[in-house]
């Protein structure tokens, strides 16, 4: 595998209900295109905490936020809702945009508006095989994470 994250790319089938043969071709993306999904869903956030509230609602969220004592891995509700599905932490949209590089599907990949117009458990589902391609860790159990530490 190349150490250029642009030369690192893959091939994923589509799923059900797209039609039999139908693929989209990613490209592992670099840490800058992984931050600025980032800051994209974090600037969303921020919005929307503004829209229900403001810093009321924001100190709502943070009692959430804090690891409850009798937490039995010490994990909070948002810690574990991260852990179970790590494209909470990324827009998705941007992903798409950085990452896929060709499809075989009706429409121009390079237009915005087409892939905000894909189905969301489509998009959802590119994301998530985006990220597992440039952050494989993210999707590691703990016990498969330090596995692949001790075989470093």
């Amino acid at each position: 595998m190349s150490v250029f994250t642009s030369l690192v790319t893959e091939t994923v089938p589509l799923p059900p209900p797209a039609d039999p043969g139908k693929t989209v071709t990613i490209r592992k993306l670099n840490p800058g295109h992984l931050r600025a999904a980032q800051r994209a869903a974090q600037l969303r956030s921020i919005e929307d905490m503004r829209a229900m509230g403001g810093p009321a609602f924001i100190k709502e969220i943070q009692a959430l936020i804090e690891k409850p004592k009798d937490a039995k891995d010490g994990k909070s509700a948002v810690e574990e809702a991260v852990a179970a599905d790590p494209l909470l932490l990324y827009d998705c949209l941007t992903l798409l945009q950085k990452s896929i590089i060709g499809w075989n599907l009706e429409r121009d990949h390079n237009d915005l508006t087409v892939l905000e117009d894909l189905e969301q458990d489509l998009q959802e589902f590119l994301g998530r095989r985006i990220l597992k391609l440039a952050r494989p860790s993210l999707f590691q159990t703990i016990t498969e994470a330090e596995a692949a530490r001790g075989n470093a």
